[in-house]
C-alpha cells in the first residue's frame, strides 16, 4: 500500500483539477482530514529545520569578533537548510489554505 503524504494528497488534488475541474466537496473534505492529521508531522519537521537554521546563525555570529548581521543573514539564506525551511513553510501554509477551502466547500454544500 502506498504511503499517504501531504505531497501525495496535493498531487492527487492537482491531478483531479487538471483532469477537468473541482473535486466534489466530500472528496475535498476527506483529503482535508488526511492533511490535517499529516500537518502535525510537517510542523514538527519545520520546527526542526528552523532550529537548525537558528543554530547555524548562532555559530556564524559567535565565530566572529565583529558581527555583521547582514552578512550572517546572507550566509544563512544561501544554505540548503534555509531553502528547506522556506519550502516546508510554504507547504504548511498551502495545506492550511486547502483545509479552509475544503471546509468552505463542505459548508456551502450543506447550505450553511
Amino acid at each position: 500500500m502506498e504511503q499517504v503524504t501531504l505531497e501525495s494528497i496535493i498531487e492527487g488534488l492537482k491531478a483531479k483539477i487538471q483532469e477537468g475541474g473541482m473535486p466534489d466537496p466530500k472528496y475535498w473534505l476527506d483529503e482535508a482530514f488526511k492533511m490535517t492529521v499529516l500537518t502535525a508531522d510537517a510542523n514538527a519537521e519545520l520546527a526542526r529545520l528552523e532550529q537548525r537554521v537558528a543554530e547555524m546563525k548562532l555559530a556564524y555570529m559567535t565565530s566572529q569578533d565583529e558581527v555583521n548581521v547582514s552578512a550572517v543573514r546572507i550566509q544563512i539564506e544561501a544554505t540548503d537548510e534555509y531553502r528547506d525551511v522556506k519550502i516546508k513553510r510554504a507547504l504548511v501554509r498551502s495545506v492550511e489554505e486547502m483545509i479552509r477551502v475544503a471546509k468552505k466547500l463542505s459548508d456551502r454544500e450543506q447550505g450553511w
